[in-house]
């Protein structure tokens, strides 16, 4: 795999579909890495990754949500003041 598979023209990371790694560091094998999004404790999609999570909201609710998706998945509670107050993400593995 050369550079310029691992990063995009601009030398922009690249989010594996499957595990959220680096594609360079993809770790997911067969299974596929299902990010799923609640709000109050109701289901609203499931994603492939971060990315396409953070896209979908920010066209619902605005804002740069990336890095706060990214801290919902790894435990971060956010306060009620915060754009994501609410918000949930859970991780599942495909059946794939």
């Amino acid at each position: 795999m050369n550079k310029e598979d691992v990063y995009g023209p601009e030398l922009d990371y690249i989010e594996c579909e499957g595990c959220g790694w680096d594609i360079g560091l993809c770790v997911c094998g067969e299974k596929t890495k299902i990010y799923s999004l609640y709000k109050n404790g109701i289901h609203l999609h499931d994603f492939t990754s971060i990315k396409k999570c953070a896209e979908w909201l920010e066209n619902l609710i605005g804002g740069s949500l990336y890095q706060g998706l990214c801290g919902l998945r790894n435990g971060w509670k956010p306060k009620e003041h915060s754009q994501l107050y609410g918000y949930e993400i859970k991780t599942t593995y495909s059946k794939d």
